[in-house]
């Protein structure tokens, strides 16, 4: 592979912590070609990193710091990056990070959150709280996405350094206690909100207008741990109780290997709820293995647009009417005018 001008890599370790590869990469051909690396405890990757999605970012090692001296944006085209644990990431680093190499970034994923993390957490975010900033936000991010964690304590600081956030994803997260901080940010950044298998859920649901104000688009999945009732009225809370909401779409949550018939598992849950308003309020679209509330124009609307149409008629008349006198004057004037002339002249 002579002719070879690019290689780019990335690869997952089988083996947490395998920094002993990175060895292979240390020699005169890779240096020669200007080729670098790095790695961390469960990715082995080429730099400058060419790919969208990012596995961790702790403990990194290099093959040749040199890289790091040319201040490229060695992850310019990262825009998701994943947290397999939350523990021991000190905060102030992480913006450093992206802020000065992931310039696109848009996307967090934070897996499990460890409880080992609380203190540390804590307090390297109350120094950015302390201390806060313009230069602490993370701008670009405008999606964050939670999965088995606790959105108080530990996620808490990393919110209020979003803020653009307008996307948050929770799967089996547990929600803040309504005297939370969080409560007010919440309630005045997310526009889009997707649940899934969450054991609050039916919490939420109950009191999503006060968790959730400006929400416009929402999506929850329901696995089998909530009776069709429960269903039913979070479904209705959250279509009679958010004045933003635009679509509300749901999902039944099953095994792959298990065939269903979607429109059945619906029927159960459409019957409890109000039909009238509903129908008055909400078009019913079904697609694939999903259901779809979407809100109708408003009956406001309605009216304005039945009312400008009530009134174009006549005005279409009075203008013809007026349109048709201006003319009769101005051929009459023309008349007269001529008559003028052909006196003068005979």
């Amino acid at each position: 592979m002579k002719e070879l001008k690019y290689f780019h890599l990335n690869v997952k370790l089988p083996i947490d912590g395998s920094y002993e590869i990175l060895s292979t990469f240390q020699n005169q051909f890779w240096f020669d070609h200007q080729w670098y690396f790095a790695i961390n405890r469960f990715y082995l990757y080429s730099l400058p990193f060419r790919f969208n999605e990012y596995y961790e970012y702790d403990h990194m090692k290099f093959s040749d710091k040199i890289i790091l001296e040319n201040k490229l944006y060695l992850w310019s085209n990262v825009k998701i990056i994943h947290f397999a644990r939350f523990d021991k990431i000190d905060i102030n680093n992480l913006i450093r990070l992206i802020k000065t190499q992931m310039p696109n970034l848009q996307v967090i994923k934070i897996n499990k959150p460890s409880r080992d993390n609380f203190n540390m957490m804590v307090e390297n975010s109350s120094k950015c709280s302390q201390d806060k900033r313009a230069d602490h936000d993370i701008n670009t991010v405008t999606t964050l996405d939670i999965n088995c964690g606790k959105m108080e304590n530990e996620i808490e600081h990393l919110i209020n350094i979003l803020p653009n956030l307008k996307y948050l994803i929770l799967n089996d997260s547990r929600l803040p206690s309504m005297t939370s901080d969080l409560i007010p940010i919440l309630n005045k950044k997310i526009e889009r909100l997707d649940i899934t298998c969450s054991y609050t859920l039916e919490k939420l649901f109950t009191n999503i207008n006060m968790y959730f104000s400006s929400v416009k688009y929402i999506q929850f999945t329901f696995d089998f741990t909530l009776n069709t009732f429960s269903r039913s009225e979070i479904i209705l809370n959250c279509l009679t109780n958010l004045p933003n909401l635009i679509s509300l779409t749901i999902y039944p949550l099953t095994p792959k290997y298990h065939s269903h018939d979607y429109e059945s598992t619906f029927k159960p849950i459409l019957a409890k709820l109000d039909k009238k308003y509903i129908q008055n309020n909400y078009e019913l679209k079904y697609l694939d293995d999903s259901l779809s509330f979407l809100k109708k124009i408003s009956s406001n609307n309605d009216n304005n647009q039945s009312t400008t149409s009530s009134f174009s008629l006549p005005l279409f008349i009075l203008l013809c009417f007026i349109f048709i006198i201006i003319l009769y004057n101005f051929v009459l004037s023309q008349r007269l005018f001529d008559k003028a002339i052909d006196k003068l002249f005979n």
